[in-house]
């Protein structure tokens, strides 16, 4: 699952080089100084890479000091009073050996260049310095910089402000051009004027195919491999057919920007992290950092009435779970998904306010957990939360570190009659586990099409009110398994059904539909290869309450001048959609109940539309390849053009019917 926006790496290759490029030192960002040497052969020289990261070019340490670290202070000089600086792994651990390593690290949260002035080798158990290097006052720290909007010249091309994001990548807003010039490419060159013997660019997919018509989009240009910034003046449009400059801006050579990752040896990438917990269980937790919060999705095999915990130890130095912060996940006999923030004050279950209890029922505690998704898929109970990095509750909440490993911890049990946490029957972790939540992505778990194929237990995603009946609302290509007679087939998926999120919010995007026949199989209906994700899950079945208020965000696209990347959504009775192309007779048997404004007339006016976010597969996969709608969706990568989303607000009552759909206004997806 994507709860978070993931970032769109694009990676340029060469194509037509039709200028030589200018020999030069690397960049690794404004240099620092190389260390001054005191003892055990510390060398190497230190570049800032932001005001938070440095580069060391060369390190080399003896590792015979017996308790030496990185070090940062705002002292006259090295001294007890400084802090560690994690090393290249982000471990705040003695260092050992290096000879002529190259090194990337990261001050720890709330430090900075800016008010530090010297980073040492610090021996603490002698308070010895065995190496140091003074940062420079006036120290230019390099960050992103912006360099002007590109004029129009020709063909309507114009943007916001081009941001120099690093050395190799240039973010373009508000990104606008008119489609109709013959051969026109991004294109970057050196001298006065932009000129025929330049360099032309791949576009923001990686393409080298003339640019199609924009209109307000934001564009990532990356240069290739080989290049930086400082290799040209001016990056563009150009025409290579006609030789004409469509709109260029110039490239300052002195920006003082960050270094591309590339040129530091860093390969990104945009992955979820995933441990195994336990393996006979199947249990494991996968994360990505979200901005302020983190995501987590807890899977294992549980048996009824069990639930599992994660949780992080308040004892930075072991795994203890007396007075640890967790996260209780399951879902009940009803199908529905729960997670609740807890406290895990002794090891029993909650009597009063003692023991393993919510935070919701201390008078100061408040449960931060947000439940996003709640599944069975294949035997395995799916659990996705988002909670803040920053504990809320100072007693009751753990923070989530950025600077290197912490201690958790975690448990499998049953629950109790009140289905609350008890020790009954309960499997925890054993010694101490470590989990550096910050690290880079890393996937250390069996991908999901590995896992033992089990019969599905379909669930609902929301609690039915008393005596009500629930209202379903569908896509148009779903139906029940028993009216479609649809035949098993190795194409079709388990799709889990949505768990609406505990602040009642459905955001509606664009994605693929997994293949050719594949949402046939799966929905009984022929796509065209688009569909609706709800929450990052594709065209899930979602069973809404009569009686509450949900809010729906729509971002399905809304371009006037372009029909295939607009997408009004709306919710009908009409299993079919396409409202806008219905004849007069059709659109009368049909009722729109939300996402649409109706005049006196009785003509519709979309209001289920906003900006296009679509869901899209690396081009160098394919959607074949997945045996799993689990597997599948680990790798879609979500791009969103400017804008702003649509939202309306959806309350079904005692006439609503007891099934409806969501369509698209425009066509049939």
């Amino acid at each position: 699952m994507k709860t978070g926006r993931k970032m769109l790496l694009l990676v340029a290759g060469t194509a037509l080089v039709l200028w030589g490029g200018v020999d030069c030192a690397p960049y690794f960002g404004s240099e620092i100084g190389a260390f001054k040497t005191h003892a055990h052969d510390v060398a190497g020289r230190i570049y800032a890479v932001d005001d938070r990261t440095i580069y060391i070019k060369g390190f080399t340490y003896d590792g015979q000091g017996p308790d030496a670290f990185f070090w940062g202070g705002s002292t006259s000089k090295p001294d007890a009073s400084g802090f560690i600086i994690p090393d290249e792994k982000g471990k705040k651990v003695p260092l050992q050996e290096y000879r002529n390593q190259d090194l990337l690290l990261r001050l720890p949260a709330g430090k900075t260049l800016r008010n530090i002035k010297w980073i040492a080798v610090w021996c603490r158990k002698f308070y010895a310095n065995f190496g140091d290097v003074f940062i420079p006052t006036g120290l230019a720290i390099p960050r992103p910089m912006e360099i002007g909007k590109l004029p129009t010249l020709e063909h309507g091309v114009s943007s916001g402000p081009v941001l120099v994001v690093d050395t190799q990548t240039l973010l373009v807003p508000d990104f606008t051009y008119d489609g109709k010039g013959p051969a026109a490419y991004w294109w970057v060159s050196r001298g006065s004027r932009q000129h025929p013997r330049g360099l032309r660019l791949a576009d923001e997919n990686g393409s080298y195919a003339p640019l199609p018509r924009y209109t307000g989009k934001t564009v990532v240009i990356t240069l290739p491999a080989e290049y930086t910034i400082y290799d040209f003046d001016w990056i563009g449009v150009w025409c290579e057919e006609a030789r004409v400059d469509f709109g260029s801006v110039r490239l300052p050579q002195d920006l003082v920007v960050p270094p591309s990752p590339r040129t530091l040896g860093i390969e990104l990438e945009y992955k979820l992290n995933c441990e195994v917990l336990r393996d006979d269980l199947g249990y494991e937790v996968r994360w990505i950092m979200d901005g302020e919060d983190i995501v987590m999705q807890l899977v294992a095999r549980l048996e009824p009435n069990e639930y599992m915990a994660f949780g992080l130890s308040k004892n930075d130095s072991k795994s203890d779970m007396v007075k640890a912060d967790a996260i209780v996940a399951w879902i009940d006999k009803r199908d529905k998904g729960h997670a609740q923030d807890y406290y895990l004050g002794s090891k029993e279950q909650c009597a009063g306010r003692r023991g393993s209890c919510p935070d919701s029922k201390f008078p100061d505690g408040r449960d931060s957990v947000t439940l996003l998704n709640a599944a069975r898929v294949n035997g395995y109970t799916m659990i996705t939360i988002k909670r803040p990095q920053v504990g809320m509750d100072q007693r009751y909440d753990q923070h989530v570190y950025s600077d290197g490993p912490q201690a958790i911890i975690w448990a499998i049990g049953t629950l109790n009659d009140k289905n609350e946490m008890s020790y009954k029957g309960i499997m925890t972790s054993e010694g101490n586990v470590f989990i550096d939540f910050a690290r880079s992505p890393q996937w250390n778990c069996p991908q999901p099409a590995d896992y033992e194929s089990e019969p599905s237990a379909p669930v609902t995603t929301t609690t039915q009110a008393p005596a009500r009946k629930p209202q379903t609302t569908r896509a148009r290509h779903s139906s029940r398994i028993s009216d479609a007679h649809v035949e098993e087939s190795k194409k079709s998926w388990s799709l889990p059904h949505l768990l609406c999120p505990s602040d009642k919010t459905l955001r509606a995007q664009i994605g693929p539909t997994g293949g050719k026949g594949r949402l046939q199989a799966i929905r009984n209906v022929v796509g065209w290869g688009l569909a609706w994700y709800i929450n990052g899950v594709l065209v899930p079945e979602i069973t809404l309450e009569r009686g509450q208020t949900y809010t729906f965000v729509i971002e399905g696209g809304n371009d006037p001048e372009n029909p295939a990347r607009t997408h009004p959504f709306y919710i009908t009775d009409d299993p079919e959609g396409g409202y806008e192309h219905k004849t007069v007779a059709e659109k009368k048997k049909v009722k729109i109940f939300a996402g649409a404004s109706v005049d006196r007339r009785g003509n519709y006016t979309p209001t289920g539309v906003g900006r296009m976010c679509e869901w899209k597969l690396p081009q160098d996969l394919s959607s074949t390849e997945f045996e799993t709608f689990e597997d599948f969706q680990q790798n879609l990568e979500l791009g969103c053009e400017r804008g702003r989303p649509g939202r309306f607000t959806f309350k079904p009552d005692r006439n609503t019917p007891d099934l409806l759909y969501y369509q698209v206004r425009t066509s049939l997806i």
